[in-house]
């Protein structure tokens, strides 16, 4: 009897099934040794190409993948799949032009393709691009009004061009489209907060705790007493946790003399390992330790613990009531002696930071693409740069802008209280917004920070030079609203230094 196709299949069959399934299974790896073994005809045929690409891709190949998926657009240019994929391949490996092209061709070929349309408005916002940003989200609205996703993208977007209100609006939609995102609504509460507006945002920002945005950001600690939402605190023990980066951490460290004025008996204020050295100089702090340490303490049981950013909102803190008592920190005379030789010379000391950690989602706007973009800093008579980068080297200095004379200190410190002992003997430091912006502030040491015209950090607020938090201290440059580089601010910096060197 002659047996039916269902009732027996061929080899190559068999192999395609069995990597089909070994992908479904998240097994990449072993799909792709499938997929080897397939004759070259049948694995040039667009379906296994594309499966090819997937699993490099998700196994972190790219370039593999790319090549994969390149073959497919030789046979057929207008595979949306292909596109859309190559758009996304692209976009992780920090090429944003061909992404663009990849799904402007999608948007194209499928006018109702939503995703494109979200990825397209986040491209747009990531190079400075700020109308299109604005139009592709909208179209995007046009043309899926239902979806909270468009609206909350167009809201960041609206943001960036300081236009409060509408913002607002768009965030409330996006919210009542889908009331149990807390994604929109710990984004609306930074909003509010940016605007002062700090009774209607922290409760928001609360939701930044639930299991949907759980994670790295806001860890609770596993321990069996009770969360201090508010209560009385005279006489009682307070463990206050970490949340966030660095520089986080260092801002709400101040937090720890607020709770002591409030009537806390003890305070553990637990940070990163490069921190703990420099919050030991907290005098209101009894101990500072790691989550590690704490942990392998036998965690030590207190009457509360409380999440750092928590702590605004359970003291009904607004704009005008923030403890800002500068400095809060302090660096050792030991360690100061230790790093005043390295500096020497009588000119001016100026510190650099122009890169944040590239592990921030905002990294790409807020740091400068390059040291080469201060050169307008070297022209300034009677000033000693020095780099407070920790990761950059000589070298890596030299390669970026030659012979330019200026000290590499920050790839020679082991934690923040060495960084904070030569901050301590600066006259100025000069930072994009990260940790040593903060640790400079918290210092009481003049600090200007270099400010990107796309998402802003809330503390920073809008359209003010000074801060809230470092009064004083701390000066705002911020990039225009629509400048493409940072070469106006840039400028601006290099004038106002011109003028602190020529006045003091």
């Amino acid at each position: 009897m002659k047996l039916t196709f269902k009732q027996t299949a061929s080899s190559v069959e068999q192999k395609v099934a069995r990597a089909n399934a070994l992908y479904a299974a998240s097994k990449y790896a072993e799909a792709l040794e499938e997929i080897a073994t397939l004759p070259a005809s049948q694995r040039s045929e667009i379906a296994l190409l594309g499966l090819a690409g997937t699993c490099y891709f998700n196994l972190g190949e790219l370039d593999l993948a790319e090549r994969r998926w390149s073959q497919i657009l030789t046979k057929n240019r207008d595979c949306i799949v292909t596109l859309g994929n190559l758009g996304v391949l692209y976009r992780d490996k920090g090429q944003p032009q061909p992404s663009i092209r990849c799904f402007e061709r999608v948007v194209q070929l499928a006018p109702d393709a939503l995703p494109a349309y979200l990825d397209l408005t986040r491209l747009f916002r990531a190079q400075r691009q700020l109308p299109e940003a604005e139009s592709y989200a909208r179209r995007a609205i046009a043309l899926h009004p239902s979806s909270d996703v468009a609206f909350a993208a167009l809201a960041s977007i609206l943001l960036d061009l300081q236009r409060f209100p509408e913002a607002e609006a768009a965030y409330r939609t996006a919210l009542a489209l889908n009331p149990g995102h807390v994604h929109h609504a710990a984004s609306l509460g930074l909003l509010l907060l940016s605007v002062d507006r700090w009774e209607e945002g922290l409760p928001l920002w609360e939701t930044r705790h639930e299991a949907f945005l759980s994670g790295p950001h806001a860890p609770k600690p596993q321990v069996t007493f009770p969360q201090w939402h508010g209560e009385p605190l005279i006489g009682k023990s307070v463990l206050i946790w970490p949340e966030h980066g660095f520089g986080d951490q260092i801002q709400l460290a101040r937090y720890a003399r607020r709770l002591r004025e409030r009537g806390a008996s003890r305070i553990t204020l637990v940070g990163e390992a490069a921190l703990v050295p420099l919050f030991a100089s907290i005098e209101e702090a009894d101990v500072a330790m790691t989550r590690d340490m704490y942990y392998a303490s036998e965690s030590p049981v207190h009457d509360f613990w409380t999440c750092a950013f928590s702590i605004p909102l359970n003291l009904g803190e607004r704009p005008g009531t923030i403890p800002a008592q500068i400095p809060y920190l302090r660096s050792t005379d030991k360690l100061r002696e230790k790093w005043r030789p390295l500096l020497g010379g009588t000119s001016k000391k100026v510190g650099l930071a122009w890169r944040g950690s590239r592990t921030n989602t905002q990294d790409a706007t807020r740091s400068l693409p390059s040291l080469r973009m201060l050169d307008p800093l070297w022209s300034v008579n009677g000033v000693t740069f020095v780099s407070l980068q920790k990761e950059c080297t000589e070298s890596d200095i030299a390669r970026e802008i030659g012979d330019k004379p200026i000290l590499s200190l920050g790839d020679k410190v082991s934690s923040f209280a060495d960084t904070a002992a030569i901050v301590s003997q600066l006259d100025l430091v000069i930072a994009v917004d990260t940790a040593v912006a903060h640790l400079s502030a918290a210092l009481g040491t003049k600090t200007w920070v270099l400010l990107p015209n796309v998402g802003v950090d809330w503390r920073w607020r809008h359209g003010v030079s000074d801060c809230l938090w470092y009064p004083g201290v701390l000066r705002l440059f911020r990039q225009p609203v629509h400048a493409m580089q940072w070469t106006d601010t840039v400028a601006d910096v290099a004038e106002a230094l011109a003028e602190f060197v020529a006045s003091h």
